[in-house]
């Protein structure tokens, strides 16, 4: 009966651990999407007018 407990324990440090990498990749990939739409309304919002007009 110990086997199975000890297999378990390392399971559910392993799910633990690969939900935190999956986590750390979701904030990653959104804070990357953030600053590209950022720098796209930059680009647009103020360097493209100034370009433009002068």
């Amino acid at each position: 009966m110990a086997k199975p407990t000890k297999f378990k324990a390392l399971f559910l440090l392993y799910e633990l651990n690969v939900t935190q990498e999956f986590q750390f990749v979701n904030i990653y990939f959104i804070t990357n999407l953030i600053m590209k739409y950022l720098f796209q309304w930059f680009v647009l919002g103020f360097a493209f007018p100034i370009c433009y007009t002068v």
